[in-house]
């Protein structure tokens, strides 16, 4: 029975309905504009409610006892052949669970548990619903030769039956599919040039008998899906557990360190956590398959002390500048590549003290691996961390572009958070991060390494109006539990900003060492992406000018740190911006409008340029997006993208892909489409 029946139901039988007439599949006078008219049509279709000889229901009139115990008995005997019913049902959707493969066939026993489940939600109520009903009707309900004691004895099994269901229904099926098209072109007019994303990848590249020709998006055209099914427990006591497993086309082998300009390499969207930077978009990776995390979580105590474990493949992060994942797919939205959280086969505990928690992580970090594509296995969210140098950041002197994520590939991890509230507004993070490379590396002169130790501490803080975050980080490098360097690799930031109504604005400072290298998410300035080396001020705002428009703007100013490790200087400046207007045209649209812009002013005794150079280089990116919500689960997204780089005349800032070699101007586009689909 339906949540609308079962009101119905006690409120039919428990009151008279006045109504004037008119239905014609229903009783005759019950309009189809009253509140029960879906309900009484429902009931006399299932014959509960059968009418009077003249088809009426006569709901102007007080129903006698006598007709409610007709109802009640009649309810009683169709509610029980239901719990028969669904007791069948339930043992031939199990039957098929051990054999179901295909996605298809998965949607299906979605949708059917789903119908399912809403029908066991709702036996509870109604059985004891029916067990007041024939206390109250007892003697009615005997004259009609109706054993009653049977009956409260039948009903009392039947709620037993009914809590039997909900316990053989363990698991909630859940996921997504995506499609995304990326359609790139160039600009002729310059020489034959391509476009270029803000994660640095090149648009407008041709294939097969184009291949190396800049060409329109007709020809540069990407097709990639993904489509995840996840099965968590729906038992909320006892242990619990979760599975995400994933196939499609879009995992690739991530970005390009060390650019090459001999040729020009193509993939999908990468590993999920290293820009693909240097790399055309494809879509010839081939299927792959994968598992996103498979856990078992569970609450105990030992000794009195109660604590959580989620373990198997789980995902955990802390703050941007201690232990995040950064969102390296600017052109596809998804929770599994966007969501920050660093994967492991491990296990996570959490303690909590008052208020105070206290986590614990470990793991293996190098273990994820997708299955076999065109192009072999692809290991999912390696992380990297620790520098030795910071040639790694301008590689052969030339400009930093994409993501450095550090030196030393981690392979196990052990970490510690500890969460302590201040007052009633504030908090703050404590954290400690061992993470261990099975790969020595002898880059120091000091000696080898192969860990990386981060120490962070970050706090916000609320009063009133205004807002404080404030932040320090610091990622040593040791060899075993000798440490070899902590010089010149912190990261300290701090920021206030007020919120008042339609409008709010925040402005901070923040500073990043040149040899910094913590697994985090710290943003990008451009196409440099967790920028180190640099030191400024930042700022943001946004007013609200009415319900339906927003307008969003930030931007800061960096010059150098000038440290002992430094490329940059403190004559070296770095500025960029970024501002966008939002539009809710109507329910199910909204329109976006974009740009930004990023200068570097470099001093003429920059290593980084040539003599008598002015150090001048431009990025610019304009957007324009529509989103559109098809439904409560489902969303159609575009977005054009112009690009604007112009290196001028510094050669070390060209772009490590051309026609004919590294390019110093790239104009042109990008159009995407993302259509998600939730079920």
């Amino acid at each position: 029975m339906t949540r609308t029946f079962r009101l119905a139901l006690t409120a039919v039988l428990s009151l008279a309905v006045v109504i004037p007439a008119i239905a014609q599949d229903n009783f005759p006078d019950v309009p189809d504009n009253h509140w029960a008219y879906e309900a009484l049509k429902r009931m006399k279709s299932e014959g509960l409610l059968v009418g009077y000889p003249d088809g009426l229901f006569r709901g102007n009139r007080p129903a006698t006892r006598y007709e409610l115990a007709v109802a009640v008995h009649a309810t009683y005997v169709h509610l029980r052949n239901m719990i028969d019913n669904l007791n069948s049902q339930i043992a031939a959707i199990q039957d098929q669970l051990k054999n179901t493969a295909s996605q298809s066939d998965l949607q299906n026993l979605k949708t059917a548990l789903d119908a399912l489940q809403n029908q066991v939600n709702a036996q509870g109520q109604d059985i004891a619903d029916l067990k007041k009903m024939s206390s109250t009707f007892e003697k009615e309900l005997a004259s009609l030769g109706v054993d009653v004691q049977q009956m409260k004895k039948d009903l009392g099994d039947l709620a037993d039956r009914v809590t039997n269901l909900e316990n053989r229904l363990p698991v909630d099926i859940s996921g997504g599919i995506d499609w995304v098209g990326l359609s790139g072109y160039g600009d002729s007019r310059f020489g034959g040039r391509y476009g270029v994303t803000v994660d640095a990848r090149p648009t407008g590249v041709g294939r097969g008998s184009y291949s190396g020709v800049e060409v329109g998006g007709t020809r540069d055209l990407s097709f990639l899906h993904e489509a995840a099914l996840t099965l968590t427990s729906a038992k909320k006591t006892g242990p619990r557990f979760r599975l995400t497993t994933v196939v499609g086309d879009m995992l690739s082998d991530g970005g390009i360190n060390s650019p090459s300009f001999t040729g020009l390499s193509s993939q999908p969207f990468g590993n999920q956590s290293l820009t693909a930077s240097g790399a055309a978009f494809s879509d010839t990776q081939g299927e792959t398959m994968y598992v996103q995390n498979a856990s078992i979580a569970f609450d105990t105590s030992v000794y009195g002390l109660g604590f959580g474990v989620e373990a198997g493949r789980v995902g955990y992060k802390i703050s941007p500048y201690i232990y995040q994942r950064p969102d390296t797919t600017p052109y596809f939205a998804n929770d599994r590549w966007d969501n920050g959280e660093w994967s492991m086969d491990g296990a996570i505990f959490g303690f909590s003290f008052g208020t105070a928690k206290l986590t614990m992580f470990g793991g293996r970090t190098s273990t994820q691996q997708s299955g076999a594509g065109n192009n072999g296995s692809v290991n999912i969210q390696p992380i990297g961390a620790g520098r030795t140098n910071i040639a790694n950041v301008f590689p052969g002197g030339t400009r930093p572009i994409g993501l450095n994520p550090g030196e030393l590939l981690i392979n196990q991890e052990l970490g510690f958070n500890l969460t302590l509230p201040i007052l009633k507004n504030g908090g703050i993070n404590l954290a400690y991060l061992f993470l261990d490379s099975d790969n020595i590396n002898n880059g120091l002169t000091k000696g080898p390494v192969n860990r990386v130790a981060v120490l962070g501490v970050d706090g916000h803080f609320s009063f009133g109006n205004f807002l404080v975050n404030a932040g320090y980080s610091k990622s040593d490098l040791d060899y075993n539990a000798k440490t070899r360097q902590t010089k010149d690799n912190s990261a300290a930031n701090a920021s206030i900003g007020l919120e008042s109504g339609r409008w709010g604005a925040s402005v901070g400072f923040r500073k990043i060492d040149p040899l910094f290298a913590a697994p985090g998410d710290w943003g990008r300035i451009g196409l440099w992406w967790n920028p180190v080396d640099i030191q400024g001020v930042q700022g943001s705002a946004h007013l609200n000018l009415s319900n339906d428009i927003r307008l969003v703007a930030s931007g800061e100013s960096d010059t150098g740190t000038q440290e002992t490790a430094s490329v940059l200087s403190r004559k070296d400046k770095i500025s960029s911006f970024k501002g966008g207007l939002e539009y809710k045209m109507a329910t199910n649209y909204n329109l976006s409008l974009g740009v930004e812009m990023v200068r570097w002013s470099l001093d003429k005794a920059s290593p980084l340029i040539p003599t008598g150079s002015n150090g001048d280089i431009i990025e610019r990116w304009y957007d324009l997006g529509f989103g559109w919500s098809l439904s409560d689960n489902s969303k159609l997204s575009f977005m054009w993208q112009v690009s604007d780089y112009k290196a001028r005349e510094v050669p070390n800032f060209n772009l490590p892909f051309g026609v004919t070699g590294p390019q110093s101007v790239a104009k042109g586009g990008l159009i995407t489409t993302q259509l998600s689909v939730k079920f």
